[in-house]
């Protein structure tokens, strides 16, 4: 059953009704309503979840109880020093956030990217406002 996939999902992340229902723009009670199926997601709420859980439409109708392979199990990244930490180790997390501190951190990281590529087209940070 879809509402069974979509719990799984939502409660994999940590995440509460009333979180999900404010990412996706809808009420508490239509996220349980899809939830216990009482009532049936539109196909824009199912890509929503889609997007939002990186799984696919398939995934989450049934058709493949295949999670995505974006990244592997191993994928590990390095930093400066030298220390090597698995990719899985940072998907944990961010999942384990709320949904505004995973938003405020995904900011962050496209801050830190921005200035990233900023200083390396220009050899120095930009000024501070």
């Amino acid at each position: 059953m879809i509402g069974e996939i979509l719990q799984e999902l939502r409660k994999d992340r940590h995440l509460e009704q009333a979180e999900l229902a404010e990412a996706f723009g809808v009420s508490r009670s239509t996220i349980s309503s899809y939830e216990v199926g009482r009532t049936e997601p539109p196909i824009e709420i199912l890509c929503k979840y889609a997007s939002f859980f990186n799984v696919s439409l398939d995934y989450i109708c049934e058709m493949t109880r295949d999670l995505p392979n974006t990244y592997s199990a191993g994928t590990q990244f390095e930093l400066e020093n030298k220390e090597i930490y698995p990719l899985s180790d940072f998907v944990k997390a961010m999942n384990f956030l709320s949904l505004p501190k995973r938003s405020h951190l995904i900011q962050h990281l496209n801050y830190l990217t921005q200035l990233e590529l900023y200083e390396k087209k220009n050899k120095k940070p930009p000024k501070s406002k």
